[in-house]
């Protein structure tokens, strides 16, 4: 399994700049580098339009995270790269299915 590395971690904090609900609730402290370019980091939480009271509930559970957290983001994720998929071993069909490792 391939090492993780700061290139692929991202962190999201509470958006305390956030004055409409188009805007995201999450966002990165500084830009993130994944793979030598800069990106802004910016997360939404889902919740229907048609139903205010989920969008609050959203929002003060978002206060919460924030409030009890402090200093250490509410997110934080982690890329990985797919691994490659072994070739098939000389010698055997390759087939599809739940046993392809099995020969016959």
């Amino acid at each position: 399994m391939p090492d993780h590395s700061n290139d692929t971690k991202l962190a999201l904090w509470k958006n305390d700049n956030r004055q409409k609900p188009t805007q995201p609730i999450l966002k990165g402290g500084k830009p993130q580098t994944i793979n030598g370019q800069d990106f802004w980091v910016s997360a939404w939480i889902n919740a229907p339009k048609d139903d205010p009271d989920t969008a609050a509930k959203v929002e003060r559970m978002v206060d919460a995270l924030s409030g009890l957290l402090g200093n250490y983001p509410i997110i934080s994720v982690s890329l990985s790269p797919v691994e490659q998929q072994a070739a098939p071993s000389q010698g055997y069909a390759q087939t599809s299915g739940p046993n392809d490792e099995i020969p016959f």
